[in-house]
């Protein structure tokens, strides 16, 4: 019974997307998943439908230390975050000021921790052409002015129509 009430997993891509790395052949993959398995459930199973979550997560874990992602997470992050910190000023200790950079649908659109390792790369592309456009700074004065030539026209345009108004008066 206590079996029935634990919630399954139902998507294992990124279970095979980790064990691709340690294996290519197919035959290798089975067999290595099946040990695996079997280890973790204690022998109870060697089927991946029949593991629960805390199994499945306990499996990945034990993948992502054999093929060092985790560490691949972090360089990634830690250049994000220096890159952030060194070139755009960003109080890198503040979360909310880094996921408020990253949840712009320009930069990211979610926030840093949801971040993989591509898109950590491609974070940092997008905020090295900011910067060489003048970074976030220039940016702003370029929306400033375009709000105020906004402005200007809204205010010339309600003279107009006053104008307008006093002429048929």
């Amino acid at each position: 019974r206590e079996l029935e009430s634990v919630k399954k997993v139902n998507n294992y891509k990124y279970f095979y997307f980790l064990l691709r790395y340690i294996y290519t052949d197919k035959e290798e993959q089975e067999e290595y998943k099946r040990a695996l398995i079997s280890r973790i459930t204690d022998g109870r199973t060697t089927s991946l439908r029949e593991i629960d979550d805390r199994e499945y997560f306990t499996l990945i874990n034990q993948l992502e230390d054999i093929v060092g992602i985790k560490d691949k997470i972090r360089k990634e992050r830690s250049a994000t975050l220096k890159l952030l910190q060194k070139e755009f000023n960003v109080d890198t200790t503040n979360w909310n000021k880094v996921d408020a950079i990253c949840l712009s649908k320009r930069i990211a659109g979610k926030p840093f921790r949801f971040l993989n390792i591509m898109e950590h790369g491609a974070v940092r592309q997008k905020l090295y052409s900011i910067l060489s456009k003048g970074g976030f700074k220039a940016r702003k004065k370029d929306i400033l002015q375009e709000l105020q030539i906004v402005i200007i026209r809204e205010n010339t345009n309600k003279k107009s129509n006053i104008n307008n108004q006093n002429k048929y008066n």
